[in-house]
């Protein structure tokens, strides 16, 4: 079943994780609260999910990662992303996958452009970090044996995120994305996908975390009058190091829960300024 490519926060999607995916992971930072409205440090590194913390107003984030897979096909994917902050509760970032697969399969994916808003904001306090995010994916990769999918798709995401002490953080990921007109491989395809997913995170030392996480996802490609249904499961675990010039990176490991889930393994790096 085709994938659909989408941003930071999984690792089932070759070319949008590899821990690279939402979601290119951010990378933690010891939790400091210094303002009730925001400059507050969350924990921002995950693997399979997108965590629900923006970047500051006027901060970059440019991101790297790389995930291979360890079972079925050797295929590997590379992601690129930029983050910025227009203010300290809206974001904009971009996302560009790439896939290098078996037998002439890889190639660019189809990037995507959107737009992250922080309803509620963490301060360290009881009020958890609550994002709404809006994106679109542009049909301009490869859709001939490759990632691309030939349409215009568009992504639509819920996150929370919550310091329960300064070095326990929790996170709660619903996302729905869709290309309504799809081509692959000369046929027209209509593709959805929901996901919901947790994850944990523990820093054991400052500027190291160790983190798990949960993910769910639901599959759905209609292609003339068939309909074909598929559920993935994936359980990870990692851990990111930030260093002192704000360059972090992560490398961490999805096991699939079931016959559809394939098992991976994510590398990431970041720079924030």
């Amino acid at each position: 079943m085709p994938k659909i490519l989408s941003r930071r926060h999984y690792l089932p999607r070759i070319c949008t994780s590899l821990g690279l995916i939402g979601s290119v992971a951010l990378v933690p930072q010891q939790a400091v609260a210094s303002n009730p409205e925001d400059e507050f440090d969350g924990q921002e590194i995950l693997f399979l999910l997108e965590e629900a913390y923006t970047q500051e107003k006027s901060e970059w984030q440019i991101g790297a990662s790389l995930s291979q897979s360890l079972e079925g096909p050797d295929e590997r994917g590379w992601e690129l992303e930029v983050e910025y902050g227009f203010t300290d509760r809206l974001q904009f970032f971009v996302e560009l996958p790439i896939v290098d697969g078996p037998f002439n399969s890889g190639g660019m994916g189809d990037p995507e452009i959107g737009l992250d808003y922080a309803i509620l904001k963490d301060t360290g306090r009881s009020t958890p970090e609550f994002t709404v995010g809006a994106a679109i994916t542009l049909p301009v990769g490869d859709n001939e044996n490759g990632p691309g999918n030939g349409g215009v798709g568009y992504q639509l995401s819920a996150r929370v995120s919550k310091a329960l002490a300064p070095d326990i953080f929790i996170h709660g990921l619903a996302e729905y994305e869709a290309v309504p007109n799809a081509r692959q491989d000369g046929a027209d395809l209509s593709l959805r996908e929901y996901s919901f997913g947790a994850g944990f995170a523990y820093a054991p030392i400052d500027n190291l975390f160790l983190v798990s996480e949960y993910l769910w996802a639901k599959e759905r490609q209609k292609e003339g009058g068939f309909v074909e249904r598929e559920i993935e499961q994936y359980l990870s675990i990692g851990a990111t190091y930030e260093f002192e010039n704000d360059i972090s990176i992560g490398l961490g490991a999805a096991v699939g829960l079931n016959e559809n889930s394939l098992s991976q393994l994510f590398l990431l790096t970041q720079w924030e300024f």
